[in-house]
């Protein structure tokens, strides 16, 4: 749990908001200040409920840890999470605009623009203020700046559905490393959940050292061994002492199908690369052509090739 303020001493307790139950939005009347938080949606929600009732608009909001945006000059200040707070705001939100605006917030929230909290903060701002028409607001900055990215990582997350590959480990997981642009990892989790229900797999965002492991069962987050991390990190084709005993030889087929479905006549690399974004290859089976699968897997059982 993140501290109190410490650039102008502790935060009081904020007691319940008593107006009608909802948040109250007060006109600005303090100075703009540059906030820190832990990274969460609650977080965020403790930031906004709390400076709607201060009548703040703040300069920046970043992630604790992570680079400062804005006034270089300002003593940023750190407010811890509230999830009661946090629960209140949500509640206001869920009885003033439609469901689909609080969708619309959630998913701008795994956007990984830096502009993201303070988009956020106007277009929720702004949703107290017009109520149920907010989603057809959609000339208003904060309205537009929200959809956007909130159809970018739907987009994304859409994409990946489609390109995320799973390499069966040692032991059985499977296991799909990816390097997104946006917080997509839950999205893909929830996905798979639901069509591979008697699989155990593990996805892991290497970028933000996120992993997510279904074990049948339950859905939790999963610290990953080190040595698969520096190897998935790598690309391609992880090494076949991490593997299956199958595995090489199912990615070596695939690897012929993939190539033999294709019609040399018609190649286009620009369509290609419009549906499989070349971000993605690094871990993707079909685009892996280091070296052949089946070299590997000869040399796994101690043979060699000529």
């Amino acid at each position: 749990a993140i501290g109190p303020i410490t650039a102008i001493g502790p935060i009081t307790a904020i007691g319940p908001i008593t107006a009608i139950g909802p948040i109250t939005i007060i006109k600005p009347t303090m100075p703009e200040a540059f906030y820190i938080y832990d990274g969460s949606f609650d977080g965020l929600l403790t930031i906004v409920a709390t400076l709607l009732q201060r009548g703040e608009t703040p300069t920046g909001v970043v992630t604790e840890g992570l680079p400062l945006q804005g006034d270089l000059f300002a003593a940023p200040l750190r407010l811890a999470t509230d999830p009661a707070l946090a629960n209140q705001l949500r509640a206001t939100l869920r009885r003033r605009v439609p469901a689909e605006a609080l969708g619309q917030a959630a998913a701008a929230f795994l956007h990984a623009s830096t502009d993201r909290e303070l988009a956020i903060f106007a277009y929720l701002r702004l949703g107290l203020e017009v109520g149920h028409d907010l989603p057809h607001r959609l000339a208003d900055p904060a309205v537009d700046r929200v959809n956007r990215l909130a159809q970018q990582v739907r987009c994304e997350g859409h994409r990946l559905m489609g390109l995320l590959r799973f390499q069966e480990l040692d032991g059985g997981i499977l296991y799909a490393p990816l390097r997104p642009d946006h917080n997509v990892i839950g999205m893909l989790a929830r996905h798979f959940q639901k069509r591979t229900t008697d699989q155990p797999w593990v996805i892991h965002d290497l970028g933000r050292r996120l992993a997510l492991h279904w074990d049948t069962r339950a859905l939790q987050p999963v610290a990953v061994d080190p040595v698969l991390e520096q190897a998935a990190a790598a690309g391609g084709t992880l090494r076949a002492s991490l593997l299956s005993g199958d595995e090489l030889a199912w990615q070596q087929a695939w690897k012929t199908f993939f190539h033999h479905v294709a019609i040399p006549e018609r190649a286009n690399s620009r369509c290609q690369a419009n549906f499989m974004p070349r971000r993605y290859w690094a871990h993707m089976t079909e685009t892996d052509e280091r070296e052949p699968a089946s070299k590997r897997l000869g040399n796994s059982h101690g043979d060699t090739e000529s």
